[in-house]
Protein backbone atom coordinates (compact mmCIF):
# COMPACT_ATOMS: atom_id res chain seq x y z
CA UNK A 1 0.00 0.00 0.00
CA UNK A 2 1.38 2.63 -0.84
CA UNK A 3 1.81 6.05 1.25
CA UNK A 4 -0.65 8.94 0.60
CA UNK A 5 0.71 11.97 -0.70
CA UNK A 6 -0.54 15.65 0.72
CA UNK A 7 -1.15 18.12 -1.74
CA UNK A 8 -1.63 21.53 -0.21
CA UNK A 9 -3.79 24.16 -2.63
CA UNK A 10 -4.70 27.58 -2.52
CA UNK A 11 -7.06 29.78 -4.38
CA UNK A 12 -4.74 32.76 -5.65
CA UNK A 13 -5.81 34.74 -8.05
CA UNK A 14 -8.86 32.82 -8.81
CA UNK A 15 -6.92 29.46 -9.32
CA UNK A 16 -6.19 26.70 -7.57
CA UNK A 17 -2.11 26.46 -7.22
CA UNK A 18 -0.50 24.31 -5.12
CA UNK A 19 1.69 26.13 -2.01
CA UNK A 20 5.23 24.88 -3.23
CA UNK A 21 4.49 27.20 -6.71
CA UNK A 22 4.06 30.03 -4.66
CA UNK A 23 7.13 32.45 -2.58
CA UNK A 24 6.87 31.45 0.75
CA UNK A 25 5.96 35.51 1.40
CA UNK A 26 2.66 35.02 0.08
CA UNK A 27 1.88 31.44 1.52
CA UNK A 28 2.71 33.08 5.04
CA UNK A 29 0.17 35.96 4.53
CA UNK A 30 -2.41 34.02 3.22
CA UNK A 31 -1.86 31.46 5.88
CA UNK A 32 -1.85 34.52 8.57
CA UNK A 33 -5.10 35.56 7.31
CA UNK A 34 -6.55 32.68 7.65
CA UNK A 35 -5.67 31.84 11.49
CA UNK A 36 -6.65 35.46 12.38
CA UNK A 37 -10.20 35.29 10.07
CA UNK A 38 -10.48 31.69 12.64
CA UNK A 39 -9.41 32.97 16.30
CA UNK A 40 -11.85 35.83 15.77
CA UNK A 41 -14.31 33.77 14.54
CA UNK A 42 -13.75 31.82 18.18
CA UNK A 43 -14.09 35.01 20.26
CA UNK A 44 -10.39 35.70 19.88
CA UNK A 45 -8.09 38.50 18.15
CA UNK A 46 -4.63 37.41 16.36
CA UNK A 47 -1.70 39.28 15.96
CA UNK A 48 0.40 37.71 13.16
CA UNK A 49 3.42 39.39 13.55
CA UNK A 50 6.36 40.22 10.87
CA UNK A 51 8.66 36.88 10.14
CA UNK A 52 11.20 36.29 13.20
CA UNK A 53 8.92 38.32 15.32
CA UNK A 54 7.34 36.44 18.97
CA UNK A 55 3.26 35.45 17.66
CA UNK A 56 1.26 35.94 20.20
CA UNK A 57 -2.93 35.96 21.04
CA UNK A 58 -4.90 37.71 23.35
CA UNK A 59 -8.77 37.12 24.15
CA UNK A 60 -11.15 39.54 22.86
CA UNK A 61 -14.32 39.88 24.06
CA UNK A 62 -16.82 36.67 23.36
CA UNK A 63 -20.50 37.28 22.03
CA UNK A 64 -21.53 34.80 24.88
CA UNK A 65 -20.31 37.06 27.42
CA UNK A 66 -22.50 40.05 26.54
Amino acid sequence: MEKPQIISLVNFEGKWVSQKELPQDIVYDMVGEAVKRAAKTIGFEADIPEKGHKKTASAGACSRDK
